[in-house]
């Protein structure tokens, strides 16, 4: 399988109350240091070819347009042109103009956080987009030749209901969204949200299955394929890119706090801007692509894994498969072995259950 780049541009011009992932806010000064770390990792692996770069934050745009342009132009003269090009953005007005430079280096895929089309939901989670400059960033892509967009929805958030998550699924697909990322809220230790989960109205553990499965059943219905536990997509639009994480591909983590799986070793940046810039810091994190996680990435996808890859298979393995096929939690046929709508609920136990029966 071919490499994946993934490049990480930390920079937020406001970070969400639930977000967990590194990010900051930089002045143009910072912004060039990191531009000119990034270039200079990039062309380390000059030599290799990637066929998926997908750019990702923090908010790619807030590099700025020309220093980002930079680092794709970079990223294509080294790694060669992807077959998909990803770009995560947020809705916001008039950005357009920023479609037409990205459209310009190659990008060929946008990610964009919508995360609900319920102007109170957005307001609860802190978004700073209306559900109206969604439409207009759709509409400002494909209008610059950028077909394949991926919206996200988040699940589980406060004030959701099951009709509101249905307005939102119905929103996104009749915006013209490709693909769908629906994520369940996950409330992490050091976010503004978890220090009030206690009175944020959230929803609880069933709710959150049950609109979790009336979305599976929604996506169905309006044609997007469940091609993973979070996933759908349209035929033919399934992340190129992300598919490389859960079949154990290999894939060049670029930038502050990137991770990477390249030649059967793991490894990471710290989450340390300045480290990144003085150092390029490289933590090792062990050898990959093992039985382990083949499994437990393997799982995540609609199709599961070929239990083939991991024999010798123990009887108690199969009992335990079994067991989960009674209570309608996975199907297997004897060889291949998947995860239903609701195993991928509890996907984690089980998951853990059947890699303490093969170690």
């Amino acid at each position: 399988m071919p490499l994946g780049a993934y490049i990480h541009i930390p920079f937020c011009d406001g970070k969400c109350p639930y977000c967990d992932f590194y990010s900051l806010k930089a002045g143009d000064r910072l912004k060039d240091r990191y531009t000119s770390a990034l270039l200079s990792e990039i062309e380390k692996y000059s030599g290799e070819t990637c066929d998926t770069i997908y750019i990702g934050g923090g908010t790619p745009l807030q590099l700025g347009e020309e220093r980002l342009a930079k680092v794709l132009e970079k990223a294509v003269k080294t790694f060669g042109t992807p077959k998909e090009f990803t770009v995560e953005v947020n809705p916001a007005p008039n950005i357009s103009k920023s479609f037409e430079a990205l459209a310009r280096c190659g990008v060929n895929r946008i990610s964009m956080g919508m995360q609900s089309a319920v102007p109170e939901e957005l307001s609860a989670l802190g978004r700073r987009h209306s559900p109206d400059d969604v439409l207009r960033a759709v509409d400002g892509a494909h209008k610059c030749g950028i077909e394949n967009i991926s919206l996200d929805i988040m699940v589980g958030i406060p004030l959701q209901t099951a009709e509101s998550l249905e307005y939102s699924a119905d929103f996104a697909a009749k915006a013209g969204a490709a693909h769908i990322s629906a994520y369940m809220l996950k409330i992490e230790p050091g976010t503004p949200f978890f220090d009030k989960k206690e009175t944020l109205g959230a929803a609880d553990d069933e709710l959150s299955s049950e609109l979790y499965l009336n979305l599976c059943e929604s996506m169905a219905q309006k044609g997007y394929n469940q091609y993973e536990i979070s996933n759908f997509a349209k035929n033919g639009f399934e992340s190129k890119h992300n598919l490389k994480y859960w079949r154990c591909g290999e894939y060049l983590g670029l930038g502050c706090a990137a991770h990477s799986f390249y030649r059967g070793e793991r490894y990471y940046h710290p989450r340390n801007i300045e480290d990144y810039i003085k150092n390029q810091t490289v933590i090792p994190d062990g050898k990959g692509g093992g039985t382990e996680e083949y499994v437990m990435l393997g799982l995540r996808l609609s199709k599961g894994i070929d239990t083939a890859k991991i024999a010798p298979i123990s009887d108690d393995f199969l009992r335990t498969v079994g067991d989960l096929c009674k209570a309608g939690l996975a199907n297997f046929d004897g060889r291949f072995l998947s995860l239903t709508r609701r195993g991928f609920l509890v996907s984690n136990s089980i998951i853990s259950a059947l890699l303490e029966r093969i170690r």
